[in-house]
């Protein structure tokens, strides 16, 4: 059998029979695993290959991975239609197919899932508890209410202020004239 090898020194391509450029050539050896052929590397004496566990390992976890992240993945999709309805539906003023209390556990759900999907692709550690994201949004509105709220008191309070203040300087330029 012919085989290359990659950069750092592991199986990039093994062939059987005909030619392989910038291939060595190598006893045939039929116990060696395809599903883990990018784990094998020349063995120490140079005429056969042999298999890095620790390698197996990390490709067998990173499979784990994607699979979970990729069903993840599937399961916000499954909910698209849901949101859209439900997004459709407040913006057109017709009664929602679903109350305001369940979509926002609906968005809660999709969020803990998305995160997930974030720990595992970018390796970080993200609150994922569904009544915890819902507190954490509450919050946040509830800020924004508040903000809002004084706000609108400032305005209510300052307007007034200002429409005597202005008042009473052009009942003074009147009574100068």
């Amino acid at each position: 059998m012919k085989v290359t090898f990659d950069k750092d020194g592991y199986v990039e391509m093994l062939i059987k029979e005909g030619d392989l450029p910038n291939s060595i050539e190598l006893e045939d050896d039929d116990t060696i695993e395809r599903k883990y052929l990018a784990c094998y590397k020349l063995g120490f004496d140079g005429t056969k290959l042999v298999l890095d566990a620790e390698k197996v390992q990390r490709l067998e976890s990173n499979l784990r991975a994607e699979t979970l992240a990729y069903d993840l993945k599937k399961q916000v999709s499954s909910t698209d239609y849901k949101v859209l309805r439900h997004i459709r539906e407040t913006a057109l003023g017709i009664p929602t197919s679903i109350s305001e209390n369940d979509y926002l556990m609906l968005e809660a759900e999709r969020e803990s899932l998305v995160r997930r999907i974030r720990e595992i692709e970018d390796g970080c550690q993200l609150e994922t508890d569904i009544n915890a994201i819902l507190q954490e949004g509450y919050e946040i509105r509830q800020s924004q209410i508040d903000k809002d709220k004084t706000i609108t008191d400032t305005v209510e309070v300052t307007v007034p202020e200002l429409e005597k203040a202005i008042n009473v300087l052009t009942e003074d330029i009147n009574e100068d004239e």
